[in-house]
């Protein structure tokens, strides 16, 4: 009898302690202690919401040959117009408005010169060009002289100065110039520098194909800048200053010559004392 009794004492303990540990587990799951979910591993480690992109367009993308307008394509919340919000943004989300502003020298322009003082120049890409600045060397001169820009003195024909003109492909505008202070006379030579933006938004257009731009990304809504400045194919300006030079200082008088003979004078030559009669001769 006391057998029995206390094997029921023994079962009534076990399935006790298994019902303790049964309660123990449920309420350990109910209230989110098991083991961590897929979605939240990590989370405090900074990896939720992070919005750095692999995106191509967010760097420069020409090799160390060019940079950005200010932008730069940063995808940080609070980084101005490129800022993100929300986890798992990405940097191809950034306003269209946002550019990069690649530099590019030499881009090929053409021209002839014209009146004195004159030039036109064409734009002979296949892109239309904002012409931001025209300036001038003095590249030969009978003397030193100041140069001036002077479009506006320039007979146009009905093209624009070329200072902020915005130059369709195959259009043109004037560039001038006139020499300050007081030029000697002789002729000026006067190389011309054309400063440009292009907005590219195709590989295929000039000056957007240059070498330097190989493998940038650019499209209508993702453009790239294109700026610098350029001499190539641009027509020197030619002013001829008249005048003749300055006289030569009279050579030193020499002085009367020898041979010849002496100068008239207004004097008449004194007369000449007689001479005395000689002695009578004795016979």
């Amino acid at each position: 009898m006391a057998t029995s009794r206390t094997r029921v004492i023994v079962m009534a303990a076990i399935l006790g302690l298994v019902a303790i540990l049964g309660v123990v587990w449920l309420v350990g799951v109910a209230t989110g202690g098991g083991a961590p979910s897929a979605g939240s591993a990590g989370a405090d480690d900074g990896y939720a919401g992070d919005t750095s992109s692999s995106d191509p367009a967010a760097t420069d993308g020409t090799g160390g040959t060019g940079g950005t307008d200010g932008t730069g394509g940063s995808s940080s919340p609070g980084a101005g117009p490129s800022a993100t919000s929300g986890a798992g943004s990405s940097s191809s989300a950034r306003p269209s408005s946002q550019r990069r502003s690649i530099r590019v020298n030499g881009v090929r322009l053409d021209g002839t010169p014209n009146d004195d003082g004159c030039a036109t120049i064409i734009n002979k890409t296949s892109a239309p060009a904002v012409v931001t600045n025209v300036t001038f060397t003095l590249k030969r001169s009978p003397a030193p002289v100041g140069l001036a820009p002077a479009s506006s003195a320039c007979d146009n024909g009905g093209d624009p100065p070329c200072e902020g003109a915005r130059v369709r492909e195959g259009g043109q505008c004037l560039a001038g110039v006139r020499l300050t202070g007081r030029p000697a006379p002789g002729e000026y030579l006067i190389g011309v520098n054309v400063s440009y933006r292009y907005t590219c938004t195709s590989p295929d257009d000039d000056p957007c194909n240059y070498p330097s731009l190989r493998g940038v990304p650019m499209s209508p809504e993702n453009p790239v800048e294109v700026y610098g400045t350029t001499s190539n194919n641009v027509p020197d300006i030619q002013i001829f200053v008249e005048g003749s030079a300055s006289p030569e200082a009279s050579p030193a008088d020499p002085g009367p010559d020898e041979n010849s003979p002496p100068p008239p004078t207004d004097e008449l030559p004194s007369p000449a004392a007689p001479e005395d009669d000689p002695a009578p001769e004795e016979t």
